[in-house]
């Protein structure tokens, strides 16, 4: 191979660029020079023809935003373009060895990175760097009115990641744990070898770990040169950098051990300053950052979206079971909190991992939680054989997942899911005082438990910085999952029943929702915890003898129909006769898992019709007609059909009133009707329902009444779900939960006798 000199000359049209440059930001040569870090001779020679230096060619170019493909003299380029085509055949093998597979986890044999590789979305603004508040975040996330919502959510405009490195030639890449960051790097070499992508570049991918663990016996250049071919070395390593043709990709600074810092951010600002015109692409862990590269460009990885999500699924399940994919993708539509996992990537191939095994998860929700948890506590570092530096060695799993659940029960009990720093830090600085060998000195102990918070955020991706300032937990998922933790590891008695009957009060909250079922899970019994939360459920009604009235007539109603499924028929009705959204009966019984059977639906299809007479409301009648008709009579007719194979009797009564209605076509006649008999008709209408069907009651609840409904609906929706989890509770108190939920007080007391006298006799 004829070596390259380590000199070389601009074209003619190179120097016209220059200069061109040069006026554009009206510079003149001495400053220029000055910038370039060489002499104003230097310049001369250059803008001259002349030969000089490669290295100050690229300084130049690197300066001007020019391409040194476009300045050196052709005779040079074709030299270069030769000894690119070299080097690239001969890191090859290589690269295709370290970047084209990955294997993480559980999995049992490697996988071909492009086989699942997802493209990567990029924010160009750093997430915690923002200056938002706590309310702007709020409204983001959706968080306003809402038992549910996303924390990930930012208004920054999302770019392809692509794009992102097209667009920024020295570019610092920052994440969570497990965002993708080295995958993104890796992708960046296999198109590279590939001539998808950069086809006139070199790819260099250099372990920053590896580099560091070394010790210090090469310099970075020469641990890249170490990645080619024998035949090859670093004088052409670095021709190429002088040249700026290398895609250079410096992975995981976050990863190198603290003795070895220094030297490592000494090697990356030479090597950025002697070769800035390369493409340096660096990734690094959100908050492992204490140094900054000024020429660098920050930029985030951002979470998977919904489409992102299903199409790594997709591939993922490709090679053994495409039909699992749609299973799975089904599957967290209808699990909100375990899609939430799913926006990381690292926490979605445990997904698929454990959905693999058996087209389902784990029933045990807070099992699969802990599996989660572990692999960003332990096993992600752990088998990489990534030590890292803790700011308290005592801080051990346990007690890092306990310290969380003081954080997380402290805030979530306020509704605090963003949080200000100051209130993480005086939390963590609470907890850690009391630990073996921590400082006595409050100063200290506040420097301490800052360092833990950037650790905990750092190392496990747990916490994240959503501004500048402000934190949350990474998923809403976990900050249920550490609050139900903190009830669950309190061992003092008095305090432990303290701090239940605290929680308990919280039962008709939907966002508690979640922790209620964690702690259910979890508990062996969970006995006296539901009966406790029936107890709290049976007082929003207790005192009020209308409402008892109510559900009197409720368990009456429930009992007269046919069905599988007492418990979900009794919830259809409360929603349906207590005039509580009354038109979201039906979505609400659909989502109780209740299939509606005839006679529910013959209900239904009175109560609209009933709605429609009280009302003549167009909104309510388009769910029957497409027609602009304001009239009962389609709602009516859809009756007299359920009528006819239902009760023959009512079919008559439905008849004869719906003959007494007026032609709609006369205005005239149909005015003066309204006028005159529209209210005792709509009366009539009333009993003949009340009398046939036992619906339709006028209960005209106060507003405070309405308002204990709802407590009381929403309460027991969740002590339903609570039922419905994979908890151990003894058959005896499952059957009297379910015997009288959603009843009068007098059916509780009674049935609570007669069991008592079925124990006595026993």
């Amino acid at each position: 191979m004829s070596a390259i000199s380590g000199k070389g000359c601009a074209s003619k049209a190179g120097i016209e660029l220059i200069q061109a440059a040069m006026r554009r930001y009206g510079w003149k040569q001495t400053e220029t020079a000055k910038e370039c870090g060489f002499s104003r001779s230097t310049l001369n020679q250059i803008l001259k023809g002349q030969s000089v230096r490669l290295e100050n060619l690229g300084e130049l170019c690197h300066l001007l935003e020019l391409e040194v493909g476009q300045v050196v003299a052709k005779a040079v380029s074709d030299d270069m373009d030769r000894l690119v085509e070299q080097l690239r055949e001969a890191c090859a093998e290589s690269v295709r060895k370290r970047c084209g597979t990955m294997r993480v986890l559980d999995m049992t044999q490697p996988i071909d990175t492009d086989s699942i590789y997802t493209d990567v979305n990029i924010l160009e603004k750093v997430t915690g760097k923002t200056r938002s508040e706590i309310d702007q975040l709020i409204e983001a996330c959706g968080a306003v009115g809402s038992d549910r919502f996303f924390l990930g959510n930012v208004r920054q405009k999302r770019v392809d990641g692509l794009e992102a490195i097209d667009r920024y030639k020295l570019l610092m890449i920052l994440g969570r744990p497990g965002a993708g960051k080295t995958t993104f790097l890796k992708r960046l070499a296999m198109l590279c070898i590939s001539g998808e992508r950069f086809g006139d570049r070199v790819p260099m991918f250099m372990s920053l770990k590896e580099f560091a663990d070394a010790g210090g016996r090469l310099g970075l250049v020469d641990a890249i040169a170490g990645s080619f071919s024998p035949r090859f070395g670093k004088n052409e390593c670095r021709q190429i950098l002088e040249q700026g043709r290398g895609l250079v990709l410096l992975d995981g600074l976050d990863e190198v051990q603290v003795g070895e810092h220094d030297r490592v951010l000494t090697e990356i600002r030479n090597f950025s300053r002697d070769y800035g015109h390369n493409q340096i692409v660096i990734t690094c862990r959100i908050a492992a950052r204490e140094y900054i590269f000024e020429q660098f460009t920050e930029i985030e990885v951002a979470d998977f979206n919904d489409e992102q999500i299903k199409d790594f699924v997709r591939k993922w399940f490709k090679r053994n079971d495409p039909t699992k994919a749609e299973l799975f993708i089904e599957s967290i539509s209808k699990d909100k909190p375990v899609k939430e996992l799913a926006t990381n990537p690292l926490l979605l191939m445990l997904l698929c991992l454990e959905f693999g095994e058996s087209s389902k998860f784990p029933v045990s929700r807070s099992e699969l939680y802990d599996r989660g948890l572990d692999v960003l506590l332990v096993k992600w570092d752990g088998q990489r054989r990534i030590e890292r530096q803790e700011v308290y060695k005592e801080l051990a799993t346990k007690r890092k997942i306990s310290l969380l659940g003081q954080l997380a029960m402290h805030t979530f009990q306020r509704g605090d899911y963003f949080f200000k720093e100051r209130a993480a830090t005086q939390q963590i600085e609470t907890y850690i005082r009391n630990l073996p060998g921590a400082s006595a000195d409050t100063e200290a102990l506040r420097v301490d438990s800052g360092a833990v918070l950037k650790s905990i955020e750092a190392h496990h991706g747990l916490l994240t910085e959503r501004a500048t300032g402000i934190y949350s937990f990474s998923h809403l998922t976990f900050h249920e999952y550490f609050t139900a933790k903190y009830f669950l590891e309190i061992f003092d008695p008095a305090k432990r029943k303290a701090m239940m009957d605290q929680l308990i009060e919280n039962v008709a909250k939907k966002q508690w929702r979640e922790v209620f079922l964690l702690i259910v899970e979890q508990l062996e019994p969970a006995d006296h915890f539901l009966k406790s939360m029936q107890r709290k459920i049976n007082n929003f009604l207790s005192d009020d003898p209308c409402l008892q009235k109510y559900l009197t007539w409720l368990e009456a109603k429930s009992g007269s129909i046919q069905s599988s499924n007492l418990l979900s028929t009794k919830a259809y009705y409360y929603l349906f006769d207590s005039g509580l959204d009354r038109a979201l009966t039906l979505d609400n019984a659909l989502d109780l898992d209740f299939d509606l059977d005839f006679d529910l639906d013959f209900d239904l299809a009175l109560d609209r019709a009933f709605a429609l007479v009280l009302t003549l409301d167009l909104a309510l009648d388009r769910a029957l007609t497409p027609t602009f008709d304001r009239s009962p009579d389609l709602a009516l007719v859809l009756a007299l059909d359920h009528a006819l194979v239902l009760d023959p009797d009512l079919k008559c009564e439905l008849r004869r009133i719906y003959d007494e209605l007026p032609d709609k076509n006369n205005r005239e006649q149909y005015k003066r009707w309204e006028k005159q008999r529209e209210n005792q008709w709509t009366e009539d209408l009333r009993q003949i329902i009340i009398q046939y069907r036992n619906i339709g009651y006028d209960w005209q609840f106060t507003n405070e009444q309405q308002q204990n409904l709802h407590q009381y609906y929403d309460a027991s929706r969740i002590l339903m779900d609570c039922l419905k989890c994979e908890c151990y509770i003894s058959r005896e108190v499952r059957e009297e939960i379910e015997a009288t939920m959603w009843s009068p007080m007098t059916t509780i007391e009674k049935w609570q006798r007669e069991n008592r006298s079925d124990s006595a006799r026993k």
